[in-house]
Parts: C-alpha cells; sequence; structure tokens
C-alpha cells in the first residue's frame, strides 16, 4: 500500500502535443505546475521547426508570388492630364418657379454637374477630340484612359485622360474639354426656340486647359511586390500545414508514443559509419 501511495503521489507527465489543423504533433511533457509561457515557446519552436523543414517549399512559393506581382504590375510608364470645366449658370433660370433645373440654386448645379460628368467619357465627345486634335489614336483607344468627376461642394468638373505619351494625354484632355462645350453648344442651340439663342454664354466653359504632365503616374511595383510576398508567405504556411497534417511518417519515440498511445520501452539507435556493417 506505501507502495501505490507513492507512486500515486508522483505527478505524472501530461501529454501536451501542439496541434496543426487538429492533427497532434510531437508531444510535450508537462507538469500541472508548469508556467504557460514556456509551453507556449516550446510550441513556437515546433512551429518554427516545421518551417525551417520545408523551408525550400516556402521560398519557392513566396518567390513564385513575387514574380507573378512583378509580372501583372504594368511597366510601361503613363502620364495624366487634367483639364478642368466650369459650371455657370448665367444661361440657366434657377430661380423659384422657373422649372430650367431646381429651385434651390445649389441643387440645381450639383445635378447639372453630375450630368455633364457623366457625358464626357462617351464616344461622342472622344470622336469629336480625336478629329479636332488628329492624334494617333481611336475614340475606343482614348476612351478608357478618361474620367471626369464632379468636385464636391464646387461648379467644377475634373477631367482627366491618361496616355502613355504626355504630349497626347495633353492634347486630349484639352480635345475632350472643347468638344464637350461645343457639344453642349450645339444641343443648346437645337433645343432653343429662339434664333439668337447661340449669342448666349454656354452653362458650361473651360475654366483651365491641361498642362504638359511631366511625371508619370507610379505604377505601384513596391506595393504589388511587398503585397504578394505576403500573400506568398501565407499561402506557402497553408500547404505546409496540409502537408504536416498528412504526414504520417514517424520521426521519434515521441511519436510513437503519441500514435499507439503506448509507452515505448526502448529504441535502437540507427548505426552510422563506416565502421559499422
Amino acid at each position: 500500500m506505501a507502495g501505490l501511495r507513492a507512486a500515486a503521489s508522483e505527478p505524472h507527465p501530461v501529454t501536451h502535443p501542439p496541434s496543426i489543423a487538429g492533427r497532434a504533433a510531437t508531444p510535450i511533457a508537462r507538469r500541472p505546475g508548469d508556467p504557460p509561457d514556456e509551453v507556449s515557446n516550446i510550441e513556437l519552436r515546433y512551429y518554427l521547426r516545421v518551417l525551417r523543414r520545408r523551408r525550400l517549399l516556402v521560398l519557392l512559393t513566396v518567390a513564385v508570388a513575387i514574380v507573378a506581382g512583378w509580372l501583372i504590375t504594368p511597366s510601361q510608364a503613363t502620364y495624366t492630364a487634367k483639364a478642368q470645366l466650369y459650371v455657370g449658370s448665367r444661361s440657366i433660370n434657377l430661380t423659384p418657379g422657373a422649372g430650367d433645373v431646381s429651385g434651390d440654386r445649389s441643387a440645381g448645379l450639383s445635378f447639372l454637374a453630375n450630368s455633364y460628368a457623366h457625358m464626357i467619357p462617351t464616344l461622342t465627345v472622344a470622336d469629336r477630340a480625336v478629329a479636332a486634335t488628329e492624334v494617333p489614336r481611336t475614340a475606343q483607344q482614348v476612351l478608357p484612359g478618361v474620367t471626369a468627376t464632379a468636385q464636391p461642394a464646387t461648379q467644377l468638373i475634373l477631367l482627366e485622360v491618361v496616355d502613355r505619351d504626355p504630349g497626347i494625354a495633353a492634347t486630349l484632355a484639352n480635345g475632350m474639354a472643347d468638344g464637350f462645350v461645343e457639344l453642349i453648344n450645339d444641343q443648346e442651340r437645337l433645343q432653343s426656340d429662339d434664333p439668337e439663342a447661340g449669342n448666349d454664354p454656354a452653362p458650361v466653359s473651360v475654366f483651365e486647359y491641361a498642362v504638359l504632365p511631366t511625371r508619370p503616374e507610379p505604377n505601384g511595383l513596391f506595393r504589388n511586390l511587398i503585397l504578394a510576398m505576403i500573400f506568398g508567405f501565407l499561402v506557402a504556411v497553408g500547404v505546409v500545414v496540409l502537408l504536416e497534417y498528412l504526414d504520417l511518417t514517424i520521426r521519434s519515440a515521441d511519436d510513437v508514443q503519441e500514435r499507439l498511445q503506448l509507452p515505448v520501452l526502448g529504441a535502437i539507435p540507427l548505426a552510422t559509419g563506416a565502421g559499422h556493417a
């Protein structure tokens, strides 16, 4: 009985295996009084050991991701030319009851600015700009690089044209601005019953013409490479976790004890060296 009481009083080691995706890994003997920080450090060392063992896979995955990030980044520099249009109110009656746009002056101008901003990046305006400037581009080629944005709390529209040639970008921006103003003038003349309506100022005009851009737009290469490296590392970790989960190789006596749930009575070391048969 004394022997049984002595055996019962001895603390038994508790198996605490760090797990990867739900699969038990190398067991860690832990007594009930062990601090949690020590166990966490052991688990961290185990995970680092797994990554070190499969470092070739990790490096290869990260390298492939970096190459992919470099390939998807545009290599050719582009330039952005900017012009500004002014939405005026001299020829628009915004007084209550007039019925032109709205009784509220700011709401009416905001409505016009947003409407014009949606009308600028269209094939109709692009055709006018290409025909007027005679640049070596088609309207279909120009249109993807054209954006128009109504500036909040103002009567201005920002017109931007992106092209790989800075001179063509500035020329097209000015051509788009002039072409749109002419188009609105033509529309106002056609919709008016007054034959002298063409002498009235247009509701939109060019406030500032585009100048030649001198700096290319950043292509985001550094950002793409950093994101690709992070993404590649996360993918590599996921692959390592999956492989470790599917790997049933027994590498140590601890693995035998953990898999079979039986104590290891002994182990025969692997003989190495030229002196062993």
